[in-house]
């Protein structure tokens, strides 16, 4: 309801400023039929000039283009160029010519039938912006000089008033010459007046009374601006404001030539360049205005193309000459027409708005925005009305006045409104401070006490009647004299701390800490004084510097122990790392020591399993031969592996693990070692699980090959049943969960906490006839911690166990290509060339068992018994692949290995690393010289055929009837 309220009351704004222009308009359509002269002449024979009032000479003046004619020149008859009626322009004369040019002369010629009762008649002639000589009847007025050229053509600006006696003449004629060479338009700009001398002089006098009362209201109302900007700086405004009616004032008193009463020799230029450039800033100044006060409304990309023009064409006016800067007004004419277009519309929405003061504003505005399209109007000759501007701009002014008073008023509302808010939250203060437990004291900059709280009278038993207006050095005694003495010195905008006050009241000391704040304002320059009493706190602070000595004495004492307990830690970690250090050296050399024959009896075992000449007891003992040492290799590699874990030093190795295929590999397994024993073994969920998953297969192999082989080898009848689930946690993260359960002995209660440890076995461990090292499930712990799971355990003696798994992992859909284990290898595929082998072993049982290993592909063999002559060889036999031995005398694996890749001069061949070593980590630094992968004694015959159909793309021939 109250926008449409607002929405209408602009309506009827709009239509009061309509009435406004049509009604001038229709004015001015009155004024030309009833006061129009045809054909150079106009007849004012029964014109009364006392009774009807002054009258202007707008008729149709003969016009004479190119030429200046003096009234002699008009003895004998002429023909006109045409006829034109002034106030105009010679631009927009088009009887006969296409268009005239602003630049030339021109002669105006017409004849006034005066009234026979007129013994004298007045003329006034006002200024035509450029130089004219004007002859009536034989009385010349001139303005400037007129010339046929520019050289010769001097502009000025002058009014002039003439009174000529009828001499009982019916007629008079009025001939102007003007010559424009430095304006972009020519001709009459101003009618000329005719009418009796007193009521002319009267008219000019009202006129000339308005406008000065105008320029004065608006320079008034400039520096009343000018005065707020300057009382109140954050509101910019004013100052726009202030500057808009400073402008506009010196362009109304240049318009009427006023100035030339007080500077009667200014030229003419400058004169034009202040009045353009006055119009031509007033456009900016008022937009700018207006957007410091609707700064939501108006958009600023709007106001910047505003301001930009606008400086721009104020630069043109200021350094170029009229003719230049004088075509820039029908430009500008139309900025100034879109630009109040579009204010317009922001005093429209802020009035909607029901922004202070909009409606008034806008009612205003599209007043003076109606006198400015009239004034378009006038200026191009579209009506007769003069410049009405000067209406314009004073109803402007009084709405601004008026809205001005409005903010005044409401602003004095406020200040009494926060004056009654500030006393309160004076007395508010007054209370606080009066209920503090400090003493405080205020003063002004020259030591008078303007404060005085109630701590104050009760410390110094002097009442605010006794001290406030007194200077605080007349205290005497009652204040500690350093406190006295900085306050009366005091000049710094920082505050000034005194501690350590001491008195006395004759039974113990006192103490007292002071601060002294600076309370500058605007208004005053005053200081705060608060004094507190820190007796008890002195005391404290005293109680606590003792206890604070003894604290650091213990500390001193305790520092010289920590410091000495430091060093002994020190010297027992150095001993623990040394003893770390050759712990692993010494199961580096051990390793190497027991794996190296290991290599030579498994690798043998290997070769004499597959001997078609050996009878079926010797194969039997050659198994018994294999079993034990495989058995003999898995102590030693669980001794090793515990060592490497306790020291930190395993790791992870993640890759694709066809999870379903180890399962069934398992099943198999430890197939026969149940049917055997008459053990039901059963796998559950096998087809439920993931194709691959992300996984060290090597490790999760193991840790169930122990659980499964504990529950194997712990049942002597029933069932093992070994069961898979996945359990999803986030998209491609899944928990894998084993339970191994068994009917088997079980496990006491009170021994399953050390189940767990190393080497610890438990009572039903020990009572089994296969008994082991106790480290099985102390390492599948820690493998299982390694992939992010853990195991658990549920037994009771007698009654079976249940062992649970859980390890994290993700699902991958990357196929492992499985290397066939279960077939014998009997040559290459189709025949292909064996490849050129070099074997670098320094024991002879090694390289024989290589050499036979071999010989199963035919495969082209040298050997080298030592680094020194495997560099040799490489370089004359250039293998394919070489099967380099680590430790060997002369020179190690290593560095041959590096001599023989640094030969550019060979084509290189693919090194494999063989070493009886058992920590996997020195893996890195093997391949870091430049071997091509890696395989540790002992090893089996599958591992070096499958680790070279990688490196060399061999394709084997198996004997598809031997399934060993």
């Amino acid at each position: 309801m109250k926008t449409l309220k607002s929405f209408l009351s602009i309506k009827k704004i709009f239509l009061l400023g309509l009435i406004f222009i049509i009604s001038c308009n229709t004015l001015s359509e009155q004024d030309k039929k009833n006061k129009i002269g045809q054909k150079g002449v106009i007849d004012l024979s029964q014109w009364n000039f006392k009774k009807d009032g002054i009258i202007k000479l707008r008729a149709e003046w003969e016009f004479y283009w190119g030429e200046l004619l003096k009234p002699e020149d008009f003895t004998t008859a002429r023909t006109p160029t045409g006829y034109m009626t002034l106030p105009s322009h010679w631009n927009y004369f088009k009887d006969k010519f296409p268009e005239i040019k602003g630049q030339g002369v021109a002669t105006f010629r017409l004849q006034v039938k005066i009234p026979q009762d007129a013994e004298e008649i007045t003329l006034r002639i006002p200024n035509q912006n450029t130089a004219y000589s004007c002859w009536i009847d034989d009385q010349l007025v001139t303005s400037g000089t007129v010339g046929n050229t520019k050289e010769e053509s001097i502009p000025s600006s002058n009014i002039t008033t003439i009174t000529i006696p009828t001499n009982e003449k019916e007629t008079i004629t009025i001939v102007m010459q003007i010559s424009n060479f430095h304006h972009k338009r020519g001709g009459m700009y101003n009618n000329i007046l005719i009418g009796d001398k007193s009521t002319i002089e009267n008219t000019f006098t009202k006129e000339r009374n308005q406008d000065m009362f105008l320029f004065g209201a608006l320079i008034l109302m400039a520096l009343y601006h000018f005065l707020i900007f300057i009382l109140e700086k954050k509101d910019t405004s004013p100052i726009y404001f202030g500057a808009l009616c400073f402008f506009i004032g010196v362009r109304i008193f240049l318009s009427k030539d006023y100035i030339l009463d007080y500077f009667p020799n200014i030229p003419w230029d400058i004169t034009y360049k202040i009045y353009y450039f006055c119009g031509y800033i007033a456009t900016p100044l008022f937009a700018t205005f207006i957007y410091k006060l609707y700064p939501k409304i108006v958009k600023k990309i709007i106001l910047k193309i505003i301001l930009v023009i606008s400086i721009v064409n104020c630069l043109v006016v200021v350094f170029s000459p009229a003719i230049i800067y004088t075509h820039t007004a029908n430009f500008f004419q139309i900025v100034i027409l879109i630009s109040f277009i579009y204010l317009s519309y922001v005093l429209i929405a802020a009035a909607i708005k029901r922004e202070e003061g909009a409606m008034l504003f806008l009612a205003s505005f599209i007043f003076m925005f109606a006198t400015i399209i009239l004034f378009l109007l006038y200026d191009h000759g579209k009506i007769d009305i003069g410049d009405p501007i000067s209406l314009g701009m004073f109803i402007f002014i009084i709405a601004q006045s008026v809205i001005i008073s409005m903010r005044f008023a409401k602003s004095f509302a406020l200040v009494e409104v926060k004056s009654k808010e500030i006393e309160e939250i004076k007395n508010y203060l007054d209370n606080i401070i009066n209920s503090m437990p400090s003493i405080i004291i205020g003063t002004n900059k020259n030591g008078i006490i303007t404060q005085w709280n109630s701590e104050a009278e009760k410390t110094t038993r002097l009442g605010r009647d006794e001290t406030i207006g007194r200077d605080i050095e007349r205290l005497g005694t009652s204040l500690d004299q350093r406190i006295i003495s900085s306050a009366k010195n005091f000049d710094d905008d920082r505050p000034l701390s005194l501690e350590k006050l001491k008195s006395s009241n004759g039974e113990k000391d006192l103490f007292y800490n002071a601060i002294i704040y600076p309370l500058k304002t605007d208004e005053s320059d005053d200081i705060v004084i608060r004094i507190d009493d820190v007796t008890e706190i002195a005391e404290n602070q005293e109680k606590l510097r003792v206890a604070q000595e003894e604290i650091r004495q213990h500390r001193d004492h305790l520092e010289d122990l920590v410091e000495q307990r430091t060093k002994e830690l020190s010297i027992a970690k150095k001993t623990a790392e040394e003893a770390s250090k050759s712990k692993s050296l010494f199961l580096s050399n051990m390793s190497h020591e027991l794996r190296t024959p290991l290599n030579a009896i498994l690798g043998y075992t290997q070769l004499m399993q597959y001997d078609a000449t050996l009878n079926k007891k010797q194969k039997e003992f050659v198994d018994i031969i294999n079993r034990s040492g495989e058995h003999l290799l898995a102590l030693i590699n669980d001794i090793l592996e515990i060592s490497r874990i306790e020291a930190k030093r395993i790791n992870i190795e993640s890759k694709p693990v066809n999870l379903p295929k180890m399962l069934r590999d398992l099943a198999e397994m430890f197939k026969l070692k149940t049917e055997s024993r008459g053990i039901k073994f059963t796998i559950e969920g096998i087809n439920s699980l993931p194709f691959f998953i992300i996984s060290d297969e090597n490790k999760l192999r193991q840790i169930l090959i122990n659980l499964l082989g504990n529950a194997v080898k712990f049942t002597e009848e029933g069932y093992i049943t070994m069961r898979s689930e996945v359990n999803e946690k986030e998209k491609g993260k899944i928990s894998l969960v084993f339970e191994i359960e068994d009917s088997g002995l079980g496990i006491a209660k009170n021994e399953l906490k050390k189940l767990f440890k190393p080497f610890e076995q438990t009572e039903s461990g020990k009572q089994s006839s296969l008994s082991g090292t106790g480290l099985g499930l102390a390492i599948s712990k820690e493998y299982a911690k390694l992939l992010g799971g853990d195991i658990s355990v549920k037994s009771k003696y007698g009654s079976g166990s249940k062992f649970t798994l859980t390890i994290e992992t993700e699902v991958t859909k990357s196929v492992v290509e499985e290397f066939p284990l279960d077939k014998k290898i009997i040559g290459l595929k189709g025949g292909a060339r064996p490849p050129r082998i070099l074997i670098a072993e320094d024991k002879e049982d090694s390289r024989n068992l290589l050499v036979e290993m071999l010989s199963i592909i035919n495969a082209d063999v040298k050997t080298a018994n030592d680094g020194v002559e495997a560099v040799r060889i490489a370089a004359e036999f250039e293998p394919h692949l070489i099967w380099m031995d680590i430790r060997m005398p002369n020179l190690d694996g290593l560095e041959a290995t590096k001599q023989i890749k640094s030969n550019k001069e060979i084509k290189q061949p693919i090194i494999i690393a063989l070493t009886a070593h058992a920590l996997t980590e020195e893996k890195e630094s093997i391949l870091e010289t430049g071997c091509d992968d890696f395989v540790r004694k002992p090893f089996q015959q599958i591992e070096i055929f499958e680790t070279m159909q990688r490196h060399l793309k061999l394709e084997y021939l198996y004997d598809e009837t031997d399934n060993k």
